[in-house]
């Protein structure tokens, strides 16, 4: 094997570990270590995943994955029910473990669940050839992960294996590692645990002079009872990161218990959104445990109280819980495979606002609830929903753009994801011409942010790269004009993004190069 290349070839079975894949690689590409640990381990990763959708023959895997397979140092293998299943003569995931094993001598493999039961079969024959390898549990990961706390935590907590092995991290800088990480949130989770406890305090004051009067009480019981929710409601928005989720699940669930016995004591009046807030928290909890006939009932509750706050006041708060409570149930109907029901509910989803006037964050639930169909459907199907998630994400900008707001970095380097997703499936489902519109539109759409380069995260310029990986490929499109119309494509958006501060530099220089590359050539001549 060669010394120099990528640090991990991730392989997977597209048709479900796609989404597993994407995050790991995103979570990897984009990590940054804490400065204690950056000295001596602060590399970047360079992680290989191929999102090419061209016909898989021998020819490409010799010339485009095999190099990059044998240039990597570690194989990282997705294994899912279809994964295990050997699909041809050829099967490609077969072929890459085959051949990396070959050349590493078994060694520098990591083996990761994506999907199925956690001891289901490894692709590739690993579970015979290696019966005592380390699994690690990647299942939940995706897009969503974060709006479940529990699978959060699991998820970086298992993440963090992959990188000390990657990194070479030593098992006695891992607890290092892990504090180090957690550190850089108590200053904000300082600040909500005193607003947590001041709360407390007063609920505590309230329960006393319920005590002292009749009228007094049910005045407490009510106070008490809209306290509780308002925590609730607090808790539930702190970061679902390593080291704040475990705090943050306990204050959910204190606050939600406070709320009930308020409630049963009978004066108590719970709002609406705190009782949907503390249903879907719950729900969060029975899937970490696997309980998802329990969670089911849950989401759907909230679903019911959300409808009927809804009716009887259409209020665009009530609006909001009614689409989050939703699209959960949206997104554990696709978990469970059942696709039809899913589209259900996003038919429910789209009736419920249509006549609405939809605020950023309604906006935001139902631009995910068309983004999570988008993946499960057919190419040209799955264009149209990518277009309507973008729709609504693009109201968003608009509306903050109208008001004189910085317009937010996660709502447009989510865009430039969809802009990029919705070229894929176009290039996929053989409209080369319309996918070169909305790649063009991936790689724009970072100059309309407000802050400079600098503080945008690692890895928000994947999308643009990726439609601009996409546009290049075009270029050799065996039909001319799609060629020539990529080549013009790429010129026209690289000088469109040149002099905006929400480039990087690096970037930049980059897109420079591959501007004076790919510009059609003139009359002396071009490349």
């Amino acid at each position: 094997m060669t010394t120099s290349g990528y640090d991990a070839f991730i392989s997977y079975r597209r048709s479900d570990g796609s989404a597993v894949a994407r995050w790991l690689r995103r979570e990897l590409n984009g990590l940054r270590l804490p400065p204690t640990l950056r000295a001596d381990y602060g590399r970047r990763l360079d992680v290989y995943l191929d999102t090419a959708y061209e016909r898989a023959t021998t020819d490409f895997y010799a010339e485009t994955i095999r190099p990059a397979l044998l240039s990597s140092r570690f194989l990282i293998v997705v294994a899912t029910p279809h994964a295990a299943e050997r699909r041809a003569a050829e099967d490609w995931i077969d072929r890459e473990i085959a051949d990396f094993l070959a050349a590493s001598g078994g060694r520098n493999l990591i083996v990761v669940r994506g999907a199925g039961e956690f001891d289901g079969a490894l692709p590739g024959g690993l579970s015979k050839r290696f019966p005592n390898i380390e699994v690690v549990d990647l299942r939940g990961a995706s897009l969503f992960a974060a709006s479940n706390p529990a699978v959060a935590g699991r998820l970086s907590s298992e993440k963090l294996k992959i990188v000390a092995t990657l990194l070479g991290i030593p098992a006695r800088s891992m607890p290092l590692l892990r504090r180090e990480q957690e550190r850089s949130q108590q200053v904000r989770w300082g600040m909500a645990a005193g607003a947590a406890m001041a709360i407390f305090f007063s609920v505590s004051l309230l329960s006393v002079l319920a005590l002292q009067s009749r009228d007094r009480a049910v005045r407490a019981l009510d106070d008490g009872a809209a306290a509780s929710g308002f925590l609730a409601m607090k808790a539930a928005r702190l970061p679902r990161e390593p080291g704040v989720a475990d705090a943050r699940r306990f204050l959910v669930n204190q606050a939600c218990d406070l709320l009930d016995k308020f409630s049963a004591a009978g004066g108590g009046k719970s709002g609406v959104e705190e009782m949907v807030t503390c249903h879907l928290e719950r729900a969060s909890e029975h899937l970490l445990q696997n309980e998802r006939s329990e969670a089911m009932r849950l989401i759907q509750d909230a679903i019911g109280i959300a409808a009927d706050g809804y009716r009887r006041s259409p209020t665009s708060d009530r609006l909001e819980s009614l689409l989050e409570a939703r699209q959960r149930l949206l997104t554990l109907r696709l978990d469970l495979g059942e696709r039809s029901l899913a589209r259900e509910q996003l038919a429910l989803m789209t009736g419920s606002a249509q006549n609405a006037s939809l605020t950023s964050m309604a906006r935001r639930y139902t631009s995910g609830a068309y983004q999570a169909i988008a993946g499960v459907a057919e190419p040209l199907e799955a264009a149209d929903y990518y277009a309507r998630a973008a729709y609504h994400l693009e109201a968003v900008v608009a509306e903050s753009v109208r008001k004189g707001l910085p317009t937010s970095v996660e709502d447009i380097t989510a865009l430039a994801q969809l802009y990029e997703e919705q070229g894929r499936v176009l290039v996929e489902g053989g409209n080369a011409l319309a996918a070169i519109q909305q790649l063009v539109r991936a790689v724009v759409v970072r100059s309309r942010g407000d802050p400079p380069a600098s503080q945008w995260p690692p890895g928000s310029e994947y999308g643009a790269a990726s439609a601009l990986q996409r546009l290049l490929k075009l270029m050799d499109s065996s039909d001319r004009y799609v060629g020539a119309r990529a080549q013009t494509a790429i010129v026209e958006a690289l000088d469109s993004i040149r002099s905006s501060p929400a480039i990087s530099d690096t970037f930049k220089q980059d897109g420079a190069k591959l501007r004076a590359w790919s510009s059609p050539p003139g009359p002396t001549g071009g490349r």
